[in-house]
């Protein structure tokens, strides 16, 4: 079982999408792919939301636990179960106007172990430099009419500008697991593709396109 958690701006759409694609031919290689169109589709990150806000009932986290459990049981003979959403660490907006970095990662991701039928065998995280990430995220928000003007030195000279407590989040609720984190750059959906899929999954899939820059306003 492998787990990518984001992050937001690293090529995690690109990525969610290639393998998407290819889902029939990947189950066919024993291969189960869950990302937001199925996790987002029944109401993982509003779950999330509930528990790490302390909201959570008896039966949300019982229907919950059922329905991820009820995903792992419908493909008993695959060799890997994949689950993919950068929702699942925190808001890309909330980390634009806190000018931090998923804050609310360590109970997001607590809230995550209390849902999950089994322990991922490995965890996979891209990071990204500050200045291309927050260009990335204003970008992104400022096209769908979120954010205004981009506040570069409100976020330059954030106390909060590091990946360390994410990081350190990660590790504390999977201790267990492999940790795989890479840096962002233009070859990082391929260097991801053997990590999420497997190496010989990987060499079978149509090569990845990387999305055109969203410039700044």
């Amino acid at each position: 079982f492998h787990l990518h958690l984001g992050a937001h701006r690293t090529g995690t759409t690109a990525l969610q999408k290639l393998v998407e694609g290819s889902a029939a031919r990947l189950a066919a290689m024993g291969i189960a792919f869950y990302g937001p169109g199925v996790l987002r589709g029944w109401g993982l990150y509003d779950a999330l939301q509930r528990l790490s806000d302390g909201r959570e009932t008896r039966d949300l986290l019982r229907v919950h636990r059922r329905v991820l459990a009820e995903l792992f049981a419908e493909t008993p003979t695959a060799r890997r179960i994949v689950l993919s959403d950068e929702n699942m660490i925190g808001d890309m907006m909330r980390n634009y106007v806190d000018a931090q970095l998923y804050a609310e990662a360590p109970a997001r991701l607590a809230a995550l172990v209390r849902l999950l039928p089994k322990v991922p065998d490995v965890v996979i995280f891209t990071i990204r430099d500050f200045a291309g990430y927050w260009q990335s995220v204003f970008a992104h928000l400022a096209s769908r009419g979120r954010v205004g003007t981009f506040e570069a030195e409100r976020l330059a000279l954030s106390p909060q500008m590091s990946w360390l407590p994410v990081l350190r989040a990660i590790r504390a609720a999977f201790p267990q697991s492999r940790l795989r984190i890479l840096g962002y750059d233009a070859s990082v959906t391929a260097r991801l593709l053997p990590d999420l899929v497997g190496p010989k999954a990987a060499a079978m899939l149509p090569a990845a396109k990387q999305p055109p820059a969203l410039a700044l306003p």
